[in-house]
């Protein structure tokens, strides 16, 4: 069951629902046209309700997970959090913001976590050509934990970070486009903290760092807009005493004549790169291309995706999809399918091979009414 619900109004109460579940965890490994839904390990399922005013804003939400691969009984289900944000707001030369949420969580071998945070944050920035920012921040975090053998029943744990950040900005203007380049320096510390707490979200990666984090931003600018951006960034871990250096980042995009992503990851101590993904589009005329890859050393997968479409006339288009797993079974997905496109009506029959089998979907959409699937082979 898929079913989605928005309710936006700008200055008063909206919230959305997103829910997504099956009775059957095999269902998308068994029927699903997309391989990366296949592989999908968790389905989330989300509702949230907010009211924005002046300063910032409340809310009240839920989020579950469905684990597709093992037994939910360990995953740790967030129903509810009600929380505030008042966003930054100037007093004198500072600017101060809030957090805090209360958040329960639950499994179904009867683990229940209640967990208060409290996130203060102050900020203040210097400069002009070149800024000097910092921020320091106090958090408290004050754990309730009910059926747990590994952790105590309450546990509380209270810290603080500091940021000092120094950035400019330079630009040079050519006949032709606009060059600017963003170099930067920070520095973030904070102390040792309570670490023997249960990991529910984000919140308990809150940890000790002592770290200078360097690097730019490259942009070029034409006419028309944007043409390119390149950031590269780098990080010394202080507390690393025998590899300090961590993993160096490149990230690359070109927006003219196609369309182009690359994102890197170099260690300079093992000397290899950890991660290399990059996909890219490009329309020749009226047939377009795609093509991309994504491999990461640590999880051992090297991936490659490639994709072409072609309309045939103003009603008619063909195309193709395929993904192939070079560390694995080689071409585990190949996708061809055929839309035509009425006034009222439209037909789509799409052939997907897999490694043990193989479907043929006729899908008929009744325009105002909705799509119906007629057979699966």
């Amino acid at each position: 069951f898929k079913g989605k619900h928005t309710l936006f109004r700008k200055d008063g109460l909206s919230g959305f629902l997103n829910i997504h579940y099956v009775n059957d965890r095999s269902f998308y490994q068994e029927y699903s046209q997309l391989v990366q839904v296949r592989t999908r390990r968790f389905l989330e399922s989300t509702a949230e309700v907010f009211y924005p005013f002046k300063k910032g804003r409340a809310y009240l939400l839920g989020r579950a997970w469905q684990d597709l691969k093992e037994s939910a009984e360990d995953v740790m289900q967030k129903v509810p959090e009600a929380g505030i944000s008042l966003y930054p707001s100037k007093k004198g030369p500072l600017y101060l913001s809030l957090k805090t949420s209360f958040s329960n969580f639950y499994s179904k071998k009867l683990l229940r976590v209640q967990r208060f945070d409290i996130y203060p944050r102050i900020y203040h920035s210097i400069g002009d050509s070149i800024q000097l920012s910092q921020v320091i921040g106090l958090r408290e975090t004050i754990y309730s934990i009910s059926n747990s053998d590994d952790f105590p029943d309450s546990i509380s744990r209270e810290a603080f970070d500091y940021t000092i950040r120094l950035h400019t900005r330079l630009r040079k203007r050519y006949p032709a486009f606009t060059h600017i380049i963003e170099p930067e320096i920070s520095y973030r510390f904070i102390p040792p903290i309570e670490n023997d707490i249960p990991l529910l979200d984000s919140t308990e990666l809150y940890r000790r760092v002592s770290a200078v984090e360097f690097g730019f931003r490259n942009y070029l600018f034409g006419r028309n807009g944007q043409i390119a951006s390149v950031r590269l960034t780098g990080l010394y871990d202080i507390l690393a005493a025998d590899n300090p250096f961590g993993p160096i980042r490149l990230e690359a995009a070109l927006f003219h004549p196609l369309n182009f992503k690359l994102d890197t990851s170099y260690n300079p101590n093992s000397g290899d790169f950890e991660q290399i993904n990059y996909s890219a589009s490009l329309q020749a005329g009226r047939v377009g291309f795609s093509f991309g890859q994504r491999y990461s050393k640590d999880d051992d997968i090297l991936f490659y995706r490639g994709g072409i479409s072609l309309p045939v006339t103003s009603r008619l288009a063909l195309s193709s999809d395929l993904w192939y797993d070079a560390k694995g079974g080689g071409l585990e997905d190949l996708k061809l399918s055929a839309n035509y496109s009425a006034q009222c009506w439209g037909i789509n029959i799409a052939f997907n091979k897999r490694p043990d089998d193989y479907s043929i979907l006729f899908l008929v959409e009744l325009k105002g009414l909705g799509t119906i699937r007629f057979s699966g082979i």
